[in-house]
């Protein structure tokens, strides 16, 4: 998405805030992605297809089930659990998930899950600082940003046994 459509877009947004008592809601959304003068419309992801639309959520369905079942092991004297399904590196630009313990028995895959997930929670912690900067209650996120990029790197450079 160009900038300019980007601005289109939040501009509708904050529109529909406005219309809803300054609450934007998913549902606003959807209704006015429905519109096909909306800039929500296309561009944007909104599957105006029925059919493709179900299989859509479908999927991300799927997804949730996949990432509800739990793996779990013994460390040490305690039972901890983790996803049983990750997603497979190996799988190029197709999604799939492949059992944490088939990861667990290959080092070189464990390794490239590992810093996926790391990379995951580097995301999520970019996101945190950015919304404790706009709120003005910036903290030790950028310690905890610079922590999570050291662990990265000693994820890569992991030997892949």
């Amino acid at each position: 998405m160009n900038a300019g459509k980007r601005q289109e877009v939040a501009d509708r947004l904050a529109l529909l805030a406005q219309q809803n008592g300054g609450i934007l809601t998913p549902e606003a959304v959807v209704q006015d992605a429905k519109k096909k003068t909306s800039p929500l419309h296309q561009g944007c992801g909104f599957e105006p297809n029925d059919k493709r639309a179900a299989h859509k959520h479908r999927l991300d369905w799927a997804r949730n089930i996949i990432a509800s079942v739990r793996y779990e092991y013994w460390q040490e004297r305690e039972i901890l659990a983790a996803p049983m399904y990750v997603h497979d590196p190996r799988g190029g630009n197709r999604q799939g998930y492949i059992p944490t313990p088939v990861a667990r028995n290959d080092k070189h895959i464990a390794k490239e899950v590992l810093a996926t997930e790391v990379k995951r929670a580097i995301n999520t912690l970019r996101r945190a600082q950015a919304v404790a900067g706009a709120l003005d209650l910036q903290d030790d996120l950028e310690g905890l940003l610079a922590a999570a990029g050291v662990l990265l790197e000693k994820v890569r450079h992991l030997k892949a046994a």
